[in-house]
């Protein structure tokens, strides 16, 4: 029996996007499907659903695809998954390497995003312990939280690069932050946009090798 090795998130996500393009596009060629949105967006539709019944993908993509047909089912033409799906081979595909690898986070991709954060004028605060509940007074500037403890641990004392997820804790623009985590090579993946255990702050983790269990944040 094969045991070869599941796929990351990132490369079965990435591949899933990939085909499900590739196909639109072979269907538009062959003249089943024509150009426009609204037939482009019911055949997408109808391809997440055929996926999930046939179990085409790896089983760690199973949840993103019942979250785009729920979305496909209640909002039509306004799921954008064809956008969605663009944007995952676009994003994915600068991240992975040929072999579908993904590369190692460093402390210096960390620390150059925090500087970028400074410079655009957010509040940032990296001395605290966060093992409750707590409040942050950013007095109204875009802020970002990491705990102190947890940044420690999270950073391989002798290689500088992250082995541990570290959780940000966000109030502000977001979308700024993610575009500059971007040009870090930096993913960011949400777990709350307005609870945690910073009143008031969103918390998104980043994960080391950018490997995240489920979908990465995109920019608007």
């Amino acid at each position: 029996m094969s045991s070869q090795a599941s796929p990351t998130f990132a490369k079965a996500v990435y591949d899933l996007a990939s085909i499900a393009l590739n196909e639109l596009e072979q269907a538009h060629l062959d003249g089943s499907v024509s150009r426009t949105p609204v037939n482009q967006t019911h055949y997408l539709n109808a391809w997440v659903t055929k996926a999930i019944k046939t179990q085409r993908f790896a089983h760690c993509v199973a949840a993103v695809l019942l979250v785009w047909q729920q979305q496909g089912r209640s909002l039509g033409k306004h799921a954008q998954l064809k956008q969605t799906f663009e944007n995952i081979v676009r994003i994915y595909g600068s991240f992975l390497s040929e072999q579908g690898s993904l590369a190692k986070v460093y402390e210096t991709q960390i620390d150059a995003l925090f500087d970028q954060l400074a410079e655009a004028g957010w509040s940032l605060i990296t001395d605290s312990v966060i093992d409750r509940k707590m409040k942050r007074n950013s007095a109204g500037m875009d802020s970002l939280v990491i705990c102190r403890q947890q940044y420690e641990r999270a950073i391989h004392p002798e290689e500088k690069r992250l082995i541990r997820p570290l959780s940000c804790y966000i109030r502000g623009n977001v979308e700024q932050l993610i575009s500059l985590a971007l040009a870090e090579n930096l993913l960011l993946f949400k777990v709350t946009d307005y609870k945690s255990k910073v009143k008031y702050h969103g918390e998104y983790i980043i994960y080391p090798s950018n490997n995240g269990p489920f979908l990465a944040q995109f920019p608007a």
